[in-house]
């Protein structure tokens, strides 16, 4: 099928961008509790809390910067605005598989569900964004002949 924006089901690429974005999600959730822990009165952390059910303010924070940074790189790794809101619920998906395997139990708390919800809408929503911006950027074009009339005209 060719035509304007056919694309090519690659599932090869899909699978890397998800692996992709889910490191970037545990690195920089992984940077963000490592800072924190410099801060004087913070609670110890470990990557463990990234995982944890039990939420405490500064996981939360964490979690929505965590996120941020995320959606950041979907420029990147993701780049067409359409493929963002599945690329999140993906990603929040695995998250939840890997808690659930952490913790040998089911997140019952209601405040763990509500901060996914909020970090998937987050991350869309600044991901989309982002990726919309770079998709509407103007494209500048060269053009060799008007460089060539406009030395002309100085001489």
């Amino acid at each position: 099928m060719t035509g304007f924006r056919s694309a090519k089901f690659d599932p090869l690429l899909i699978f890397f961008q998800i692996i992709a974005l889910q490191s970037v999600f545990y690195a920089s959730q992984s940077l963000l509790t490592a800072l924190y822990s410099y801060f004087p009165d913070a609670y110890p952390e470990s990557i463990g809390s990234i995982l944890s059910v039990q939420i405490r303010k500064d996981i939360v924070i964490i979690e929505l910067l965590g996120i941020l940074l995320t959606s950041f790189s979907t420029i990147f790794l993701i780049v067409r605005t359409k493929s963002i809101l599945d690329s999140m619920i993906t990603l929040h998906f695995i998250h939840f598989i890997i808690v659930l395997f952490y913790n040998s139990s089911f997140p019952t708390q209601f405040s763990w569900w509500v901060l996914q919800v909020c970090s998937t809408a987050l991350g869309t929503l600044t991901g989309e964004w982002l990726c919309m911006r770079e998709e509407t950027k103007e494209i500048k074009l060269r053009l060799p002949l008007a460089s060539k009339k406009e030395s002309n005209e100085v001489l």
